[in-house]
């Protein structure tokens, strides 16, 4: 997965409490260092219980963001020294700008948040503040227990690595333990892998300030490792390649760039699984790869094809008066974060743009400048040799001078204010000072504002006005909280560990606040561990209505599908009785997966939904549909008991233990080459039945299509739309530039619609966009068909008026 632009995105989201990401982004980024002569930054640690000085105590100096902001890449620039007997400490640096300190020494933190300290602001000039005193106070410990699925034994030298922090990685000794400390009162999202294992992922909630435990079982893990080639052959260094497995979120995450060689090597992958491949470089066509692993190494090796030269722009860039604009941005962006364009044009405004990337939308570009409005162009480039020739007239900014507020008129510093239009195309952002106040000043017409802080309801797009002479006020609510108390509901005892999931309430009213849900309280939720059963979910949008899902083992899903969120002084604890499972309920579902000579069919993926409401004549709408099935997304309904995944073996069996056999239970199946399919009604088999199911396969249909480039030399995509809703989703292949052929496989039978779409319009000022229909094919596939169709240029006058004809 590529990392700049994403990083910049999701570090800013960090800053304002928004996102913690994980997983393998580029290297440090830091300021350089500016500072002819150091500058000390001294101060002395103690303890806060009694005053003494923390001897040995590790101090951490976190150096300035790049470009002078507050936005911060991975890994951090941090630097660590030690204090000495007298807890005193000095770091050296020759960077001016902010730095931030703190300490840490066995359980206690000077911290009280990630990445979170003491600042100390360097000048230019040689001067810094004052020195620092860092007091220590007890922190939040965790006890990763790590072991082996298959055997239950401890894995030594298991890597416990913590998402977006400010601490480095543990490793758990011989009985498979590690005390991962001193954590801060927040939500921490953990990765833990060792050699030979798939790595595991949990979001813990230590909000509430209490130690905890981390019980990770690893199962056995995979690597893909290849070479990367050029369309000559020759090794190639520098691509990016991400693994990602689908329905998974939080193993989206491994990244590496190939080696000198062009070698790549991903480990700790999940065994029996679908693996995608993202690779990119740079003059290269980006590509997405599958990969069905189901050994403990596969080799995959692959080429990379040059991707055709973009064409260039050139020109100049003038404002209002016809006078040319220095410093102006000039940027183009493809359909991926990393695909970037960008100039800045000279004193005379005179630009170069070479070798565009073509977006959905086609290619655009996107101007902005100090004090005026930002405008995005659609544009036809020329050939390397000869630029197509521009000339960018940019109107005055709309400006803005604001500050926020809470409720109680405080000045709110560090607010994240936002802007954005147009999609990825037009954005901006900027903060709140000690004041609260802030100013843009190059807005363009219509633009929407959002804000956002820690511990603050966000405002998102707010229109405000623009061009006053006043300040613009705008006041933050408090944010949303949910609190629970998770008990037996026989016994009425508290559970202990449970997991807290969110999504949106099924159950919406006319007036009700709309917003958005971190992504991490949705899939997989929040851990808890608590004596009384208690868990507190902050950051939530204030009177915004959510579903409410607790899990916990040994106990059936709770679930409340509309809870109001409330601010911190008015919400009531909702209580969630858990009702323990019944073994005496459980069954089991044995089988086979065949092809139509009998043969075993290997790896098929594999989802068994047990579900409290079914519509019996129409089964598969939402939720119970393809997408939402493949995606994995369909395990959070409320009405979904169990959403159990796996994978054929070998032999092609499957295997379902510790299932709830009295309510509605379907098996799904899909995989490479072979036809998507569902078997409902597996709760009303007998025993016997049960233990030898076995699934017999109709040959899955094939579709080559071909286009004829001459006519249609901007189609960018085609779609696939089965007529009858039930035997899969649509699907799409996005063409690469120049591409003539396209191929469907392992369809089931069926009637479809192929649509041949052009470049992408936009829609309204959000980013939204409508693909131009060029042609559509109709087609009817019986098992096993492999049928060819074309789009090809429009018959003579008289003869027909089809842009597109099917040939089997």
């Amino acid at each position: 997965m590529r990392g700049v632009n994403r990083a910049l995105i999701v570090c800013c989201l960090l800053t304002a409490g928004l996102f913690r990401p994980s997983g393998a982004l580029p290297a440090e980024r830091t300021t350089d260092p500016d500072l002819k002569t150091p500058v000390q930054i001294t101060g002395r640690v103690i303890n806060e219980s009694d005053g003494l000085p923390a001897a040995g105590a590790d101090v951490f100096v976190l150096l300035p963001a790049p470009e002078g902001g507050r936005t911060y890449y991975w890994p951090l620039p941090l630097k660590q020294i030690k204090a000495d007997a007298n807890g005193k400490f000095a770091y050296e640096t020759s960077h001016s700008g902010r730095h931030v300190v703190w300490a840490n020494h066995g359980k206690l933190t000077s911290r009280q948040k990630t990445i979170g300290g003491e600042k100390v602001l360097v000048n230019a000039d040689g001067t810094s503040s004052d020195a620092v005193l860092l007091r220590l106070r007890p922190a939040v410990s965790v006890r990763a227990m790590v072991s082996d699925e298959a055997n239950g034994r401890p894995v030594q030298n298991a890597t416990v690595h913590l998402g977006w922090s400010d601490l480095a990685d543990f490793q758990t000794d011989a009985n498979g333990l590690a005390n991962v400390e001193p954590l801060t009162s927040e939500r921490w999202f953990f990765e833990v892998w060792a050699q030979g294992y798939a790595k595991q992922v949990r979001w813990l909630n230590l909000e509430a300030g209490h130690d905890g435990e981390l019980p990770i079982a690893l199962a056995p893990g995979a690597t893909v490792e290849g070479v990367v080639r050029d369309p000559d052959g020759k090794p190639l260094a520098g691509v990016e390649v991400g693994a990602s497995v689908a329905g998974k979120r939080d193993l989206n995450w491994h990244y590496q760039l190939s080696d000198d060689q062009g070698r790549y090597r991903i480990g700790n992958l999940p065994l029996n699984e679908t693996i995608t491949l993202s690779v990119a470089k740079d003059k290269f066509v980006r590509d997405r790869l599958e990969i069905p692993v189901s050994e403990p190494t596969t080799g995959f090796d692959f080429t990379m094809t040059r991707r055709p030269h973009g064409g260039a722009v050139k020109g100049i860039v003038i404002d209002r008066d016809g006078r040319p604009v220095r410093g102006a941005v000039l940027t183009n962006r493809g359909n991926h974060s990393a695909d970037e364009r960008r100039a800045v044009s000279d004193a005379a405004g005179r630009f170069l743009l070479d070798d565009l990337f073509h977006g959905f939308s086609g290619c655009q570009l996107a101007i902005s400048a100090k004090g005026l409005a930002p405008t995005v162009l659609d544009v036809t480039p020329g050939k390397a040799d000869a630029p197509a020739e521009l000339k960018v007239a940019l109107q005055p900014g709309h400006r803005i001078s604001g500050k926020v507020t809470g409720e109680n008129g405080t000045p709110l510093s560090d607010v994240y204010v936002s802007w954005n239009q147009n999609g990825i195309l037009l954005v901006g952002a900027t903060q709140t000072n000690e004041e609260g106040g802030f100013e843009l000043d190059s807005l363009p017409d219509g633009c929407l504002l959002s804000f956002s802080k820690q511990g603050y309801s966000a405002l998102r797009d707010a229109s405000l006005p623009l061009d006053g002479e006043g300040v613009v006020k705008v006041t933050l609510s408090p944010q949303g909280v949910i609190r629970g108390n998770v008990v037996d509901a026989r016994t009425g005892a508290a559970v202990r560990s449970f997991r807290v999931s969110l999504n949106f309430s099924p159950h919406q009213l006319a007036g009700d606040v709309r917003g958005t849900i971190l992504t991490d309280l949705v899939d997989p939720g929040q851990q808890y561990q608590s004596d009384e059963g208690l868990f507190e979910v902050n950051g939530l949008l204030l009177r915004m209505p959510l579903q409410v899902s607790v899990d916990a083992e040994g106990y059936e899903r709770c679930v409340n599908e509309r809870v109001e969120c409330r601010a911190p002084d008015e919400s009531r604890t909702i209580e969630f009785r858990m009702v323990a499972e019944d073994p005496a309920k459980f069954v089991s579902y044995r089988g086979k997966l065949l092809d139509a000579h009998g043969e075993p069919i290997a790896g098929a993926q594999l989802r068994l939904i047990v579900a409290t409401t079914r519509n019996s004549r129409d089964r598969d709408r939402f939720p119970f549909n393809w997408t939402m099935i493949e995606n994995g997304q369909l395990a959070r309904q409320s009405g979904v008991r169990r959403f159990l995944q796996a994978a054929t073996g070998e032999d092609g069996t499957f295997h379902f233990e510790r299932v709830p056999g009295d309510f509605d239970t379907e098996l799904v199946w899909w995989g490479k080459d072979i036809a998507p399919g569902r078997r409902p009604g597996l709760e009303t088999l007998g025993q016997p039945e049960r233990d030898a199911i076995e699934i017999v396969l109709e040959p899955s249909a094939h579709i080559i299509g071909k286009i004829d480039r001459a006519a249609f030399p901007d189609a960018t995509r085609v779609s696939l739309r089965p007529v009858s809703r039930g035997v899969m989703d649509s699907k799409t292949a996005t063409l690469k530039q120049g591409q003539e052929t396209f191929e469907f496989s392992g369809l089931p039978a069926g009637a479809y619609t192929i649509n041949l779409m052009g470049p992408a319009k936009s829609v309204g000022s959000r980013g939204g966009v409508r693909f131009e229909p060029l042609g559509t094919v109709k087609v009817d596939l019986e098992p096993g068909d492999v049928k060819r169709v074309e789009f090809v240029q429009k018959a003579a006058a008289g003869a027909s008026n089809d842009t597109a004809r099917g040939r089997n």
